[in-house]
């Protein structure tokens, strides 16, 4: 053999060996370049132990040989297995995402939840022992030269946690194992872990107690709102925080739940986060960001990130005022719903450069919150002010010095020049005494819209005495801005001499002539309520040609009118005189007798004749004694049964008055009606002639009336 031929046959040799060498790095034409964890720092597990769903852990990189191999190659399956087994009754279910360059596209190789990209499902996966991925349809590789797919491609495994189940002390890692049914083309064992539930960060907001509030708050004042404490779970935590610390807080958004509007802030460094010296206020030192507001929200970016390196970090949140903040407008802050990393948001933990963590866009923050309530819930609040003057009293009622006031008066009235704070204007601050003896009894209320304490009494007030109101000034009533009153504000007033009751009007009228011997009742009202238990029999008298008439006494108040109701238990006389007599026995509410008895006289209807024609007696109806005409109908010429409407009319012919509509004359009868120039309303008619017109079935009769009054 020549040398030549030898040189061939050695060549021959030492392909074969590459091509075996090759052959135990790959599996068929598919060449295995990595294997790492994707999975975040931490899993998130909240209060209610749930976990996010698909949550990536492990992916491997897969490209066709670029040397040896054909143009593609198919992926057929691969096994997944757990670092710890014992940690399998965690996992719920198992997801295999494939991610192939497109289109000329680069992959970026990182985890996302493409719906398009999920290959294979494993419901209630059992990870105790390896699993088979068994894909089907297989996926084809393709090499680098495939202009649309060709490259490396990316396959991810993402597991879910069983909810309410979850053991969060431990940790969770998987390697890919066994691709296409080959061990030995198993990727390099991924060994990393990740921790269930660690790095869960808890926030507690506060302001009350903290002293935190400086006094007065004015335009272009800087003023500590909130203190902010976050603290790390430490049972789950390793002895040693990792690089950078256990959690770094990037930025916080603030919400303004007090009346302040966008524009009472600084524009442009609304809400200053800083650190503290021990003192509580800002020092341009300590800031570690600010940020505008907006609609009451305030984000504020952390140029300096708030780092939790021993498992507690605490900061502060301090506003800023405008040069021209609306006065007493209010300012309270709060984060709302910690949990949402709109609200918090955390650094990115995960190294992106590196060869070890893989950004997912399922979790990528190292710190997490899972309470959502507001922290504080109610933070107090501070006021903004930019007037620091007392307030006072600018009117009362009663006046000042003021005599004659009714003793039953119901409230007392102070008005202020300023709007003040409602939760000052109490019973404890007010007080209405006799002026040299017992305090009136009462309540007070505040009448915010018109900056008025009003005081309601509880008892009734004595004849011809002095009284005192005192608002107290120092420590007690403050406006908005708790300015209070230089000093206590008082006023006196006199009540009314006694004034006995009296009767202020009768029924009938005093010397009244022609009253209806049928009359209902005789009535005598009264300037005051009175004592209904004395409004009886023995304190009134009608007298009469015969003595004393019987009937029935009581006390009727309807609508606020305090009257004696005299009822008589038979007709009186005709053309008599009776004489009405009210004693000084009746008593008003205050105990005070009627100086002396109310006497009057009325004189009852007399005896006229009988009338062939209808006709009006005293026709001219006037004042007092003329007070009404006397309108007598006779029976027309059909008989009693005749039926006949009786009515005024106006000299324009509108109707006014009604008395009787197509009723028998025998409903009428022969005793008058009597009017008083009132319409059907009770209103009284304006000066003039009327017509009464009496009418029956061809029959018709017309009587005038004049009203001179």
């Amino acid at each position: 053999m020549n040398g030549s031929r030898r040189l061939f046959f050695v060549g021959i040799a030492v392909l074969f060996l590459v091509l075996s060498a090759q052959a135990a790095m790959a599996i068929g034409n598919l060449e295995l370049e990595d294997q790492v964890s994707i999975a975040p720092v931490s899993i998130p597990v909240d209060s209610n132990g749930i976990a996010p769903n698909k949550v990536g852990m492990v992916r491997m990189d897969l490209v066709v040989d670029p040397v040896f191999g054909g143009s593609s190659d198919d992926l057929e399956s691969f096994s997944v297995e757990l670092v710890d087994p014992s940690v399998a009754s965690s996992i719920a279910n198992l997801y295999v995402y494939v991610e192939q360059q497109d289109g000329g596209t680069t992959n970026d190789g990182k985890f996302d939840t493409d719906p398009g990209n999920l290959v294979h499902t494993i419901t209630n996966v059992d990870l105790s022992s390896a699993v088979v991925i068994d894909i089907d349809p297989d996926i084809t590789i393709y090499k680098a030269t495939h202009a649309t797919y060709g490259g490396t491609a990316y396959v991810y495994v993402a597991l879910d946690f069983v909810p309410n189940g979850i053991n969060t002390d431990a940790t969770v890692g998987c390697n890919i194992i066994d691709v296409n049914g080959d061990a030995a083309g198993d990727p390099p064992p991924n060994t990393t872990e990740v921790n269930l539930d660690d790095y869960k960060v808890t926030l507690t907001g506060d302001t009350s107690g903290l002293g935190l509030i400086a006094a007065d708050p004015g335009p272009g004042d800087t003023q500590t709102a909130l203190q902010l404490d976050f603290d790390v779970d430490e049972s789950s935590l390793s002895s040693a925080p990792p690089t950078g610390g256990y959690a770094t807080v990037d930025a916080i958004r603030f919400h303004n739940v007090g009346s302040a509007a966008d524009a009472d802030f600084d524009p442009a460094s609304a809400v200053i986060v800083f650190l503290d010296d021990g003192d509580k206020i800002y020092e341009s030192g300590e800031e570690l960001g600010s940020g505008s507001i907006s609609g009451g929200y305030a984000t504020v970016s952390l140029t300096t990130p708030l780092t939790i390196y021993d498992t507690h970090a605490t900061c502060y949140a301090a506003v800023r005022l405008s040069s021209n903040p609306t006065h007493g407008n209010t300012v309270a802050l709060r984060v709302e719903d910690p949990s949402n990393t709109t609200n918090i948001f955390f650094a990115d933990g995960i190294d992106d450069t590196a060869g070890g963590y893989v950004e997912t866009d399922t979790y990528d923050q190292v710190g997490f919150i899972t309470e959502t309530d507001p922290q504080p819930a109610s933070p107090d609040e501070f006021t903004i002010i930019t007037d620091p003057d007392p307030p006072q009293v600018s009117a009362t009622t009663p006046l000042n010095l003021a005599t004659g006031v009714s003793r039953y008066l119901t409230e007392v009235r102070a008005v202020f020049n300023e709007a003040m704070d409602a939760a000052t204007i109490v019973d404890a601050n007010f007080e209405l005494r006799v002026t040299s003896g017992a305090v009136v009894s009462g309540s007070v209320t505040f009448d915010d819209p018109n900056d008025t304490l009003i005081f309601t009494l509880g008892e009734t007030l004595s004849y011809d005495t002095n009284y005192t109101a005192k608002i107290t000034g120092p420590s007690g009533v403050a406006d908005l801005v708790g300015n209070e009153m230089l000093a206590d504000y008082e006023w006196t007033f006199q009540t009314e001499l006694p004034i006995p009751p009296y009767v202020t009007n009768t029924f009938p009228d005093e010397d009244a002539v022609d009253v209806l011997v049928d009359i209902a009742s005789v009535r005598a009202i009264f300037s005051e309520p009175m004592k209904p238990g004395t409004i009886i029999g023995a304190n009134f008298s009608l007298v009469g040609p015969s003595g004393s008439v019987d009937g029935t006494v009581s006390y009727d108040d309807t609508g606020g009118i305090y009257r004696l109701v005299f009822v008589p238990d038979s007709d009186l006389e005709y053309d008599e005189i009776y004489t009405a007599t009210v004693t000084t026995g009746v008593e008003g509410e205050d105990d005070l007798n009627m100086a002396s008895d109310k006497v009057w006289q009325f004189t009852t209807l007399r005896l006229y004749p009988e009338f062939d024609e209808p006709i009006a007696i005293k026709n001219r109806i006037g004042s007092g004694a003329d007070d009404q005409a006397l309108i007598f109908v006779t029976q027309p010429p059909g008989g009693a049964g005749t039926r006949m409407t009786v009515q005024v009319f106006t000299t324009t012919g509108k109707l006014v008055r009604t008395f009787y509509r197509n009723v028998p004359w025998s409903t009428i009868g022969e005793d008058p009606i009597p009017w008083d120039g009132t319409n059907d309303r009770g209103q009284d008619l304006g000066p003039g002639l009327y017509f009464v017109q009496i009418r029956a079935a061809d029959y018709k009769r017309v009587l005038k009336v004049m009203i001179v009054r």
